[in-house]
């Protein structure tokens, strides 16, 4: 603390000797000697006042020391003393220092300074007063800084860590709940952490190098208290290695969509996301490896894959899925999508229908033995989701965040997006979102949109393959990103030079089916047909051939009108199967 100057103490000793020489000359002493009295309680007042300056207003600070030394300048003239009035709050526990018991205390300090005995979740401001040897003392100076006491270190509570041994994403997050009313900061390894004061919790983040890593989270308050924890975890990235090598690596597909494209093996990484993921490896003339990898438990540091050789598409039986020992059907114009949808290891059905909705088919066998027992209709929020007429359901993660999002089509041409905003084990999907394309306009191909997400291009960036009510298929490319796609507007996909037109309800779909590593098209068409392109052009520039119809025992299969093809390993044995959808609502699974 720091005062000004006292009023110099000659001074008033030559106003004392002034007022004695006028009393030796004037019989009214009594009279001059109240005036006198006045003159000094006026100087007193105007001039002493000056004497301590106030602290500064409205500025805290904080100490987590017992003694406090506190200073302010020496006034000239002969002070004997200086008096202290010492406001000392006790805050109330948990009022976060807006409420307590007050008491002022008196000190006296022969310099101008003085050892204030601090005390834990206690305020104190001090004013002064400084007294002469005449006994004539200046009044109080306005009160100082607000000192608070705090000696007391953040207590931290952390939630708890992830179970494994060894982490297999390369960050970590650490969340928990901190007990400090004056915190200044909290960092995890110089990063700082997000801190939410109204609820007193915290979250940080820090970025792992493949072995053992030390974490030092430190809290600090405004009293330089500190609180230290460290924690040890090991980052082990999984190591994918393939036979042949150089097998192309895609996360987070499935059976209808490779995924997000990773390198080529061999390689040691992981995605951020800790959870349950779908590894799918690719290599020409080889089967694609598919399988889903919990994160959260694993224990395997390697992977080893021995890919097996393609041997061809061919079918030779045929039969109607069933559920609960009866013929699957929905409501006409059945619209199949194999995929794992709750990852569990095992393959689901998703069946959408003229009249909108969109069935889930569990898998109640095996992956190599599908069964299914019943069906339940895929919720947005509190509602059964329903997009019209014609449902066409494709699975995909639109937005790369680990989390399998829902596509639909409708039977007016438009499609819409449903984003999940729960888990793969638990989806929740939010509200319907059409997409539009790079115009601002509503993506519409005129009737009965049939999507497929493909990388058409080789550019590592989602495209969009739309089949029409018309007979055609369209194909808009992304011109934004993997994460945040950005389509362009729809125009005709062609193979032989001309736009692709199979007459009416044209459904893609997109698969190697000759085994050479490029990407044919499966279209089914409104007799029930399916017809065949295959792909003779690079993986960056695609070039389509029609090919013929689709045949079981070489004949062409025919479902009753409106054939949803659907290719997929069904039984594991190592050779493509085909579920075909169809008007009359049924769905058929066509073997080798």
């Amino acid at each position: 603390m720091t005062h000004s100057h006292f009023l110099k103490e000659t001074f008033l000793d030559r106003v004392n000797a002034v007022i004695k020489s006028i009393l030796r000359y004037f019989p009214v002493w009594k009279d001059l000697l109240f005036l006198s009295f006045v003159i000094i309680a006026y100087l007193v007042v105007t001039v002493f006042i000056k004497a301590l300056p106030p602290y500064a207003q409205k500025t805290v600070e904080y100490t987590n020391k017992d003694l406090v030394k506190t200073v302010w300048s020496s006034p000239a003239g002969d002070v004997e003393r200086y008096h202290l009035e010492i406001r000392d709050t006790r805050f109330f526990p948990g009022s976060r220092d807006q409420g307590g018991i007050t008491m002022v205390k008196q000190a006296t300090s022969g310099k101008p300074e003085y050892q204030l005995k601090c005390e834990h979740n206690h305020s104190y401001m001090l004013s002064v007063a400084a007294i002469s040897s005449t006994g004539i003392s200046s009044p109080f100076s306005r009160e100082s800084n607000l000192l608070i006491c705090d000696q007391q270190a953040p207590l931290l509570e952390l939630e708890p860590l992830p179970s494994p041994a060894k982490l297999r994403y390369p960050s970590v997050t650490i969340r928990g709940t901190f007990v400090e009313p004056h915190l200044r900061f909290i960092t995890l390894n110089g990063n700082s952490a997000d801190i939410d004061p109204s609820r007193g919790s915290f979250t940080a983040r820090a970025h792992l190098y493949p072995g053992r890593n030390r974490l030092t989270l430190l809290a600090v308050d405004l009293a330089e208290n500190i609180t230290t924890r460290t924690l040890d975890l090991e980052y082990a990235p999984v190591s994918i290695v393939s036979l042949p090598t150089d097998a192309r690596i895609y996360w987070n597909g499935n059976y209808a969509y490779l995924g997000i494209y990773s390198g080529n093996t061999p390689q040691s990484f992981n995605q951020s996301t800790p959870g349950k993921q779908v590894l799918r490896i690719t290599y020409p003339g080889f089967n694609d490896h598919y399988r889903v990898i919990d994160f959260s438990e694993l224990t395997t540091d390697i992977y080893a894959i021995t890919l097996t050789p393609f041997s061809g598409i061919a079918f030779g039986q045929a039969r109607q899925l069933t559920s609960a020992d009866q013929p699957i059907a929905v409501a006409q114009y059945a619209y199949p999508c194999a995929v794992d949808y709750d990852l569990d290891g095992n393959k689901d059905l998703l069946i959408g229908s003229k009249d909108g909705t969109i069935a889930l088919f569990t898998n109640a066998g095996t992956d190599d033995r599908p069964a299914f027992t019943g069906s339940r209709l895929l919720r947005e929020d509190d509602k059964v989701i329903s997009v019209g007429t014609n449902a066409a359901p494709f699975v995909v993660d639109y937005d790369n965040d680990g989390v399998q999002d829902l596509l639909v089509g409708n039977g007016e041409g438009y499609l819409t997006l449903f984003i999940n905003r729960g888990s793969n084990s638990q989806p929740l999907y939010g509200p319907a979102v059409v997409l539009r394309d790079t115009r601002g306009a509503e993506i519409n191909v005129g009737s009965y949109c049939a999507p497929q997400v493909v990388d058409w291009n080789g550019d590592n960036r989602k495209d969009l393959l739309l089949g029409s009510g018309e007979g055609t298929i369209f194909l808009c490319l992304n011109e934004g990103t993997d994460r945040k796609p950005l389509f362009s507007s729809p125009h005709p996909l062609e193979a032989d030079g001309a736009p692709i037109d199979v007459g009416s309800f044209a459904v893609p779909f997109v698969a190697d089916w000759n085994g050479d590593g490029k990407q044919d098209i499966l279209i089914g068409d409104g007799d029930g047909y399916i017809h065949l392109y295959l792909d003779i052009g690079t993986w960056t520039a695609p070039k389509l051939i029609a090919a013929g119809l689709v045949t079981v025992n070489d004949e062409r299969i025919a479902v009753d009108g409106a054939a949803v093809p659907f290719l997929v390993d069904w039984n594991n044995d190592g050779r493509k199967d085909l579920l075909v959808g169809s008007r009359e609502g049924s769905v058929y699974l066509f073997t080798d």
